[in-house]
């Protein structure tokens, strides 16, 4: 498949990447092999061929090793095909890109409250929370299991801010 996409590619002269004048797409150049892999891996992703979208993911990562987005999405591909730990390695790598975006500790507190790890899990969701206090989140974090990993201030700072009826 990734073979037709690059002869496609290359015959049509569309989903060209590399930059010419002024910062528009060059429709001469030859197109970025990593590139057709993020177009194979989101393929496969929306397939829901988990497997093989996660193959495709990490060979685009291979060459664009800080793009942020992709390790996330290597992080869900990997979490639907059961390979847990290396979800959370995806989702690790893409911490250490982007620390502090609510939506990654929410999908990484998931992980981890799939894994068993409930403290880890509510350690995700409250730094999430104080991020971005959306209502899946807060969803989270009124699970009885996860507030049993709280300390006492966290319940409170969450207590302070649960709508009133």
């Amino acid at each position: 498949m990734l073979d037709k996409l690059l002869t496609f590619f290359k015959g049509s002269g569309a989903g060209r990447v590399a930059p010419g004048a002024a910062g528009q797409a060059d429709a001469n150049a030859p197109l970025d092999p990593a590139h057709a892999e993020l177009i194979a891996g989101d393929e496969r992703r929306n397939g829901r061929a988990w497997s093989a979208a996660a193959r495709h993911y990490r060979a685009y990562l291979k060459d664009q090793p800080e793009d942020f987005a992709i390790w996330v999405q290597l992080g869900h591909a990997l979490k639907e095909d059961h390979r847990l730990t290396d979800a959370d390695d995806a989702y690790g790598e893409a911490r250490r890109l982007r620390p502090a975006n609510a939506d990654l500790l929410l999908n990484h507190g998931h992980l981890k409250k799939l894994r068993g790890n409930l403290a880890d899990a509510a350690a995700l969701y409250m730094a999430s929370a104080e991020i971005q206090p959306g209502s899946d989140v807060m969803l989270e974090l009124q699970n009885p299991l996860i507030q049993h990993q709280l300390s006492e201030s966290q319940r409170r700072w969450l207590q302070a801010r649960r709508p009133r009826p």
